[in-house]
Formats: C-alpha cells, structure tokens, sequence
C-alpha cells in the first residue's frame, strides 16, 4: 500500500482553516442538515472511512461531498482526495474569470508551491511571485490574471505583509507534486531527476498518487533497481 497513515500524523495538520473545520461541531455546522447523509455515504466506502479516521481528511472529505455526493469512490487515495478538494474549489474561485481560468489557476498554484519549496519558505511576497510570472518562459502565467485569482483563493491566506500563504501545509505539497508530474509528464524531468526533486515521505504519497499506473510500475522498476528509500514510503 502507497500511503502510509503514519506520514500524516494528527499534530502535522494543526493550522487555522482546516484545524477549526476538522471539529465536529464545527464540521456538522459546516455541512447543516447534509451532514448525517456525509457521513453515512463516508462509511459506506472502506478505503474513504480509513482516511477520514484523521479529522482533516474527513474535512476534506467532506467538504468534496457536500459539492458532489457522487464522488465518495474516486477518493480512496490520499492524491485523489486532495484533487478533487483543490480542483473544486479553484473551479469556485476562478467563477467569472473567463475560459480557461480554471487551469490558470491551477498552475499559478503549482509554481506558487513549488517556488516556495526552492526557496524553503513557507510564504511569498506578491512582488516576489509576480518576478516569477515575469521569468515564466512560456508565458501561460498571464501576469495580473494569475496574481487576481491567487489574491482571490480560499487555498491561500494573504499576510499583514502582503505574501501568500497556503492554508495548509499538505495543500502545499500536494501542488508541489502536481508541479513535478506535470513537468515528467510533459518530459522536462525523468525518473532522475523526479527522484532527486522528492525529498519527503509526504511529497512521494503524492506524487506516487497522481502517477499513471504504467509510470508509477517503471517508477517501481527504476527504485527497486537502486534500492531506493522511496520504498519506505
């Protein structure tokens, strides 16, 4: 099994956002009169229930449900679930935006993520994102149109000094993953260099999560080779 519940301990999941949503009281307040139906559907599937035994997850979890009680089977893994929760709320927040804001969105946040990792930080000033719009060699960021949707994202918080901050850590290093896939994907990295880029046992769940099956079975091939310490995760 990928994911390992051990990576993704209770006190690493304390932050504002998801640490009040993630109380009972607040999340029943949360989802009204759907919250017994939620939860019964949660139960209903084993893989989901598992995840959801962390009050984060089931946050999440619950949080996809209430915008599609439908989608309780595409969220037995730990990538799948922090998709559909981020996709779902960059579709909310980019409304009225334009045709292809949606994407837009989701790569300022990729390479917000993934610029912070570089950096080793955890926020970053507008100014500074805005150089690395400037610096974007395809030019698909869109300048001003990436800085409006991310001032607007219910993923990020805006400091008292004006830098980004994402509302969780996990939220970070799953765009973080979507950054490295999208780049394997489109074969600016290989397995090399993805290898050298995974540098935490949380970072390789997601990336492993959002691998095609064929990659993540070459991906066991080249680790078991090397006898990497991915296999501890």
């Amino acid at each position: 099994m990928l994911f390992r519940s051990d990576v993704f301990q209770d006190d690493s999941l304390h932050i504002d956002y998801l640490g009040e949503i993630a109380r009972e009281d607040a999340l029943r307040k949360r989802l009204g009169n759907q919250s017994d139906r939620i939860l019964r559907v949660i139960h209903q599937h084993p893989a989901l229930f598992d995840q959801c035994r962390i009050p984060a997850f089931l946050a999440l979890a619950a949080e996809v449900l209430l915008g599609d009680a439908t989608a309780a089977p595409d969220l037995a893994s730990i990538s799948a679930l922090f998709e559909r929760y981020s996709r779902a709320a960059i579709s909310r927040d980019a409304a009225g935006f334009g045709a292809g804001s949606d994407e837009l969105s989701l790569k300022a946040h990729s390479v917000l993520a993934w610029t912070m990792h570089k950096e080793s930080t955890n926020s970053l000033s507008l100014d500074h994102f805005a150089d690395v719009i400037e610096r974007d060699r395809d030019g698909s960021l869109e300048g001003k149109r990436s800085i409006e949707l991310l001032r607007r994202s219910s993923l990020l918080n805006i400091d008292a000094h004006r830098s980004l901050v994402f509302n969780h850590m996990l939220i970070r290093e799953y765009f973080i993953a979507e950054r490295l896939v999208q780049r394997f994907r489109t074969d600016r990295l290989d397995f090399t260099d993805l290898d050298e880029r995974v540098d935490s046992d949380v970072l390789a769940t997601f990336v492993k999560g959002l691998l095609s099956k064929k990659d993540l079975a070459r991906l066991r091939v080249f680790l078991d080779h090397d006898n990497h310490p991915w296999h501890q995760y």
